[in-house]
């Protein structure tokens, strides 16, 4: 539901709902009895901030977390919808050091499969609230992909469409010596249509993204890109089996798929070693497989040495 623009809802100490007229702050006052939620204190502020409030309309809450919290908020002029992330700058981190990445880096960044950052601006302190926010305008990319359990694991075609995405995106950033460093499912969102095939994959969370020296084994922070790889894996066996799992299921898993799948999913991942330049003789190895002249032995052994490289 869309809020209205002059008007919002109130919590008091009472714990009574009230609604206060967001006035000209020459004639505002707040009462000494008015206590605000965070998610509450975020709409008062971002109505009473012209820059904002004149350009966008805040809707749906979309999460809250320790440090962010996030809308859905339309640009008033064009109708568009974005995500909004308003992020808490505390004493300890004045300058907003902890989300810099996502303020100044992110905005630079565009791939098809990577949750856009558009730009950002300041939600500056006030009497009444003295802790100034950051504002990130970013993609309504999606659905957070939900909690994997033996029961409501998602299909192979759709995991294999998933790890496509997800490859694409990290090697991305390793290129540009960016390590993404909190791969999981909360960093992933979806969109699906109306058939499996439609359904795409992006990846987000960048709050914890940092450069990197390079991505070259034995470079300074080589290690972390590649514990991003090991996380990408790890996801895609828990997508999998449902729960953690070893490797030896894994294969199972393999055998009785349709061989095509099969192969893509061998494409996707000796593919991402290339790019991350890790792996030798990799155009060879993508070129059997999509010619289908990859055996199953040839499967286990790439399935293992994807998995245990790191």
């Amino acid at each position: 539901m869309i809020l209205a623009p002059r008007c919002l809802p109130v919590l008091t100490r009472q714990g009574l709902p009230s609604c206060t007229s967001i006035l000209p702050s020459s004639v505002r006052t707040l009462s000494s009895n008015t206590q605000f939620s965070v998610v509450d204190s975020i709409l008062y502020r971002a109505t009473s901030l012209p820059s904002f409030s004149d350009r966008y309309r805040l809707g749906k809450l979309l999460g809250s977390g320790l440090f962010s919290t996030t809308f859905e908020g339309k640009d008033l002029a064009t109708g568009n919808k974005f995500a909004f992330k308003f992020v808490q700058q505390d004493e300890s981190d004045p300058h907003g050091l902890g989300y810099s990445f996502e303020e100044h880096t992110a905005p630079t960044l565009e791939h098809p499969s990577l949750v856009r950052h558009y730009d950002s601006q300041i939600l500056p302190s006030t009497p009444e609230f003295p802790q100034s926010m950051i504002i990130l305008r970013m993609d309504l990319a999606g659905k957070p992909f939900p909690p994997v359990t033996a029961e409501s694991k998602p299909i192979l075609q759709i995991v294999l469409l998933g790890m496509i995405d997800l490859a694409s995106a990290l090697a991305y950033l390793h290129k540009k010596s960016i390590a993404h460093g909190n791969i999981n499912n909360g960093a992933v969102f979806t969109q699906f249509g109306t058939l499996p095939d439609e359904v795409t994959f992006k990846l987000g969370g960048l709050s914890h993204a940092r450069r990197c020296a390079g991505i070259d084994p034995g470079e300074p922070g080589s290690e972390t890109l590649r514990e991003d790889v090991q996380r990408l894996a790890e996801l895609g066996v828990q997508w999998m089996l449902g729960r953690k799992g070893d490797i030896h299921e894994l294969e199972e898993r393999f055998y009785t798929a349709p061989r095509k799948w099969q192969r893509r999913f061998i494409v996707i991942f000796a593919n991402m070693k290339l790019q991350l330049k890790w792996v030798a003789g990799g155009p060879e190895v993508i070129a059997k497989a999509v010619e289908g002249r990859l055996r199953a032995v040839d499967l286990r052994d790439q399935i293992r040495s994807f998995f245990g490289f790191y």
